[in-house]
């Protein structure tokens, strides 16, 4: 893995007669968060800010979420959903994201604790 690129990680699917279990491996990534974002209204977005250190992996739990991520090179747009790969999202890029309905849920992990001071909350241009 690239730790400086925007990169999708791919997610394993095993589905039998018991259901799917759903497998992302990534062994060269420290966790030291992990959170989720649900009950979104439809016709908000989330996100709108960028990060100076913390790198994160993002994937969806449940629906499908939008991300437009920003960054120096232009805007890239990516859909995330169940089946989907995870998005490896390196500090430096703006995410704003778009829940499809008010049942999705994304799933974040990232590589830092939460700090304040982090935040980049001017888009680049």
């Amino acid at each position: 893995m690239n730790k400086t690129k925007l990169e999708l990680i791919p997610i394993q699917n095993i589905s039998d007669k018991r259901g799917v279990l759903s497998v992302l491996e990534i062994t060269d990534f420290e966790t030291k968060r992990f959170f989720w974002i649900k009950s979104i209204d439809p016709l908000l977005k989330r996100g709108g800010h960028g990060h100076k250190k913390c790198t994160q992996i993002l994937f969806a739990i449940a629906g499908e979420i939008e991300l437009e991520i920003i960054n120096v090179e232009g805007s890239r747009l990516f859909i995330l959903n169940e089946s989907s790969d995870a998005l490896f999202v390196p500090p430096g890029n703006w995410v704003e994201m778009k829940f499809k309905n008010s049942n999705c849920i994304l799933g974040v992990l990232a590589d830092r604790v939460y700090e304040e001071s982090d935040y980049v909350v001017s888009k680049p241009n």
